[in-house]
């Protein structure tokens, strides 16, 4: 019995051909078909194109062929001029490499120099090499690039999109929590650490997001996708981001050590207890509709209002508040209003 669990546990997951392996295998066929049609004497050039150049979205494969393409230019015009007027030695090849990295660098193509110096190098240390050697090797290289380019354009990669908003979806979750645990620990003062941990966890969080978003968006550009989804992303995170701003302010006092005035306690503690019950019967049940979700917070909305005009109705001295005092509670009342506001994003 204990064999066979050891077995299964060292069983291996099935193997997965991903759609950047697929659109590999297809266009170095694509290619090759290409090379052989047009009678070239190097396909071996245009295969390796393709697999260097082909990249999981489009626009990384347009800058990785870039690349490929000017290095490749690069080091056959160098190699070229080795041919006509340079003999090939130790000391001329070192020359050669040096000149190739420095003009790569120059031009700003430094992720070209491997490539330029590899396609330099080939050239002149090959025997009876001429002109049309690298023309080929040229032609060749961009029938490569072409290849990974076309596949990759007409197999869209949705990939972007769903990491995307699998990222905001998650960040919505983890601020509705980050919401929770700052207005207990503004009550209490108390489990500070793991508040500070997750809203570390948090920016990271939007760090990803505002990437992936910048890919996503980048993904669009080349494919000519519909912007619609793209603005509800930019919009959806943008609001997220500016509840976090908010919540920040409560937090800021948390790690000042203020607590709530006394004043707010009572209503800061009815806000987070309805708060949780109302996320409480999300997580445990489908049943609940959007509108019943919207319902509930407008109407926590309203009576924090509500409470908010009674302080400012009563004045300084119904609550025995001095000004500063007054102002510093209407200020926390607004802010919590906000932040209400904005958790119907998240909800």
């Amino acid at each position: 019995m204990h064999t066979i669990s050891r077995h299964k546990h060292h069983l291996k997951p099935p193997i997965k051909a991903g759609s950047r392996i697929i659109k590999t295998a297809v266009a170095v066929m694509f290619s090759y078909l290409i090379t052989e049609l047009l009678h070239t004497p190097t396909p071996i050039h245009a295969i390796v194109a393709v697999i260097i150049t082909m990249q999981p979205t489009i626009y990384e494969t347009v800058s990785t062929s870039k690349n490929r393409i000017w290095g490749t230019i690069i080091g056959l015009l160098i190699g070229s001029i080795y041919i006509l007027f340079i003999p090939t030695n130790i000391i001329t090849l070192g020359i050669g490499v040096f000149i190739t990295l420095t003009l790569c660098t120059h031009f700003g193509w430094g992720a070209a120099c491997g490539i330029s110096c590899f396609a330099f190098t080939a050239l002149i240390i090959q025997k009876d090499a001429s002109i049309v050697d690298g023309f080929y090797r040229l032609i060749d290289t961009a029938i490569g690039v072409m290849s990974s380019l076309i596949i990759n354009f007409i197999t869209p990669n949705r990939s972007c999109d769903k990491t995307l908003e699998q990222q905001l979806t998650q960040i919505k979750k983890d601020l509705f929590t980050y919401l929770l645990m700052n207005l207990e620990c503004y009550i209490t003062l108390e489990n500070k650490e793991n508040l500070n941990y997750l809203h570390t966890n948090l920016q990271i969080s939007f760090e990803r997001a505002k990437e992936k978003y910048e890919k996503y968006e980048l993904e669009c550009k080349y494919r000519h996708y519909s912007y619609e989804k793209l603005n509800e992303y930019n919009k959806l995170y943008h609001n997220l981001w500016s509840i976090f701003i908010l919540i920040d302010q409560i937090h800021l006092d948390i790690i000042n050590g203020q607590r709530v005035h006394n004043n707010l306690y009572s209503i800061f503690s009815e806000c987070f207890r309805k708060l949780k019950e109302l996320k409480e019967l999300v997580d445990k049940t489908d049943t609940m509709t959007m509108q019943d979700i919207q319902t509930q917070l407008n109407a926590l909305i309203n009576q924090l209002q509500t409470d908010l005009l009674d302080i400012e109705k009563t004045g300084i001295d119904g609550y025995e508040l001095s000004r500063h005092e007054k102002r510093e509670v209407s200020n926390k009342l607004y802010l919590l209003d906000r932040i209400l506001h904005l958790a119907q994003v998240i909800l």
